[in-house]
């Protein structure tokens, strides 16, 4: 039997969401907290609580931020297996209807991304992948300051938080080619 990651310390969905002094969980039960939440509709259940900032619904639990899709998917089927996720058959990031739900991995997610058209080659590039810690004016910054200034790839690196392999990765045309114009070189 696998352990859900979600519900680890020894909390069930049953339980609350916080401790008293002696351990007991105190407030309200998840299962409640979650289902005043949930807007049913003809096809997709909407998540009317908070939202993160990649418009996905969470909700707190053990005072911490967990998916909803998640929480729904243990509600209905129990624990989700360490190193899968709960992907959306509806693409519909808000949804927690269960049946719209299915368990894969990252790279399962990925791939049904780009098949569903929702990741094709040539997007989310640069600032527009949700991953990108550099702005194009950095980036910008960055080729100038090693073309122009002599900087070394290490300096440049801790001057925006970043590692020496991004840096790398910049000037060899590897990442943010479609900025620099520079080709990729061995």
């Amino acid at each position: 039997m696998y352990k859900s990651r979600l519900l680890s310390g020894g909390a069930s969905l049953m339980s609350s969401h916080t401790k008293d002094n002696y351990g007991r969980f105190i407030g309200r039960p998840i299962k409640e907290r979650f289902w005043e939440k949930v807007e049913k509709t003809e096809n997709c259940w909407h998540w009317k609580g908070c939202l993160n900032n990649r418009g996905y619904g969470q909700i707190s639990m053990n005072g911490k931020a967990v998916l909803s899709h998640r929480v729904s998917w243990e509600i209905h089927n129990g624990p989700i297996p360490e190193g899968l996720q709960a992907l959306h058959r509806c693409d519909n990031p808000i949804c927690v209807r269960p049946d719209h739900l299915f368990l894969g991995t990252n790279s399962d997610n990925h791939t049904d991304m780009v098949n569903k058209g929702r990741c094709r080659n040539g997007d989310r590039k640069g600032e527009m992948n949700p991953t990108s810690i550099l702005k194009r004016y950095e980036v910008d910054e960055i080729v100038h300051l090693y073309n122009s200034e002599n900087l070394s790839q290490q300096k440049i690196a801790d001057k925006y938080g970043v590692s020496r392999v991004t840096i790398n990765a910049i000037l060899r045309g590897r990442n943010w080619q479609h900025t620099t114009g520079i080709g990729i070189m061995p």
